[in-house]
């Protein structure tokens, strides 16, 4: 059966229609449970020594996240990190890598939806694999206590080509501000997303506060920069220097705001509605030092909205040392 056929059954089963599901829904839920135990025996069998901790997500920014609190993780287990194996997505591969987790084994997404689902369709009598993202964000409940701190491991290396590139496009050295529109979350989610018009509003408002404005993007037909800004795109391990390099980014939540929540630059990160903030917030008070959070619902589709919401964000961006 074609990967992409059973990873939309996938998603299908987790998020049922009506109340009940009907027959075909059941038929491919059941399978892809079966699919799930069988992949477990098969790692089972693979790694017979070794814990198994799984992220069931294609997210960069879950990486992130247990990269952060991965030492917690690991001290409750009591093991040590090689003697556990993350099992996660090959799309994830690059993500692993930028935050130097080095015992990993890559699936395809769908045979990591079967692995989840069957996890929580046997419990962990039978499947004995470790959620750990569901560990880090739900679980844990030390990640919303400020006495745990996130354990970063820095990426060293030379950012000089970071400043070639920002001036490159026309940008400088501690006078740009990075705008990151694209997400996975929030669409996966049903939540609304800022409107086009917001990024061209917002990135207008910034020029003419002499700011040099870019788009963290592809810069392809699916990921096209912001009218009138050009396309950037660091490696995973280059997000946080580049924000460092550039002063500022306006981030729509996504693994970009995971991968520079700890810049020294200034960022300010947008969130859908409370219940996501809620969900998937940076810090625990919506600021760090220079970081803050905004939720936009409701302040979108009016053009007066929306406009007090950019001079609030253009205000946060002027206010601090880095431009």
């Amino acid at each position: 059966m074609r990967e992409d056929i059973i990873y939309l059954f996938a998603k299908k089963c987790e998020r049922p229609e009506g109340h009940f599901w009907n027959f075909m829904n059941f038929f491919f839920c059941q399978v892809m449970v079966l699919y799930g135990l069988r992949s477990y025996r098969q790692l089972k069998k693979k790694f017979p020594d070794k814990q198994l901790l799984l992220i069931p997500s294609g997210s960069a920014g879950d990486f992130v996240l247990y990269s952060y609190y991965r030492h917690y993780l690991l001290r409750d287990l009591n093991k040590e990190e090689k003697e556990t194996v993350l099992i996660c997505a090959e799309c994830n591969r690059a993500s692993c890598q930028a935050n130097g987790l080095v015992n990993a084994h890559f699936l395809p997404m769908s045979q990591i939806a079967a692995l989840s689902m069957a996890f929580h369709y046997y419990g962990s009598n039978q499947i004995q694999i470790t959620d750990a993202y569901r560990w880090c964000l739900f679980d844990y409940g030390n990640i919303q206590n400020p006495e745990v701190v996130p354990i970063v491991t820095k990426f060293d290396g030379d950012m000089s080509h970071l400043v070639a590139n920002l001036e490159k496009i026309g940008c400088q050295k501690g006078n740009t501000v990075i705008l990151s529109p694209y997400e996975q979350s929030i669409t996966a989610s049903g939540e609304q997303k800022p409107v086009r018009d917001f990024w061209l509003e917002l990135a207008q408002m910034l020029k003419n506060q002499g700011l040099c404005v870019c788009t963290n993007c592809k810069g392809d037909a699916k990921e096209p920069p912001i009218e009138g800004t050009a396309s950037i795109y660091p490696a995973l391990n280059e997000c946080e220097a580049l924000v460092d390099i550039a002063g500022g980014a306006v981030i729509l939540r996504s693994g970009f705001a995971d991968f520079t929540a700890m810049s020294k630059g200034t960022t300010i990160v947008l969130y859908p509605s409370d219940v996501f903030y809620l969900k998937h917030k940076l810090w625990n008070d919506g600021s760090f030092n220079n970081h803050y959070e905004l939720i936009y619902q409701g302040r979108m589709k009016e053009q007066t909205d929306r406009k007090k919401m950019i001079a609030e964000i253009v205000e946060k961006l002027k206010n601090e040392k880095n431009f």
